[in-house]
């Protein structure tokens, strides 16, 4: 541990300027080598495809939206059982490729009376 946070304060402080504090929050690669999130099923669609949306989304994880990084599903409790296959979905939507490429404005942009009006 001590060369990991040696390593690190060296390699801060020859870029930051002399004042600078130093704080370092290392986070999950510290403490353990995996970790799973866990959601509630809230609603499940039968179509001609499967959709079973979660309570959760993108904003829990942004690495499938910033890095393309890929994480693998599985029923809690049931994890090496056989699943049907599904759409998942969660709170965020990313389905911009709808109607042939054209755009609309599902919901108008804040104004600034928007995000103060009820501060008191």
């Amino acid at each position: 541990m001590a060369a990991y946070l040696d390593a690190i304060v060296d390699a801060a402080r020859a870029h930051l300027p002399a004042e600078a504090e130093l704080i370092i929050e290392p986070g999950r690669s510290m403490v353990a080598e995996t970790a799973c999130t866990v959601y509630r099923v809230v609603t499940v669609k039968h179509e001609a495809r499967t959709f079973v949306a979660v309570d959760g989304g993108m904003g829990d994880n942004l690495e499938v939206a910033l890095f393309e990084q890929r994480f693998e599903a599985g029923v809690l409790g049931r994890l090496d059982a056989p699943g049907d296959e599904c759409d998942l979905v969660g709170r965020h939507c990313e389905s911009g490729v709808a109607s042939e490429g054209d755009w609309r404005t599902a919901v108008r942009r804040e104004t600034w009376d928007d995000l103060l009006a009820r501060d008191v």
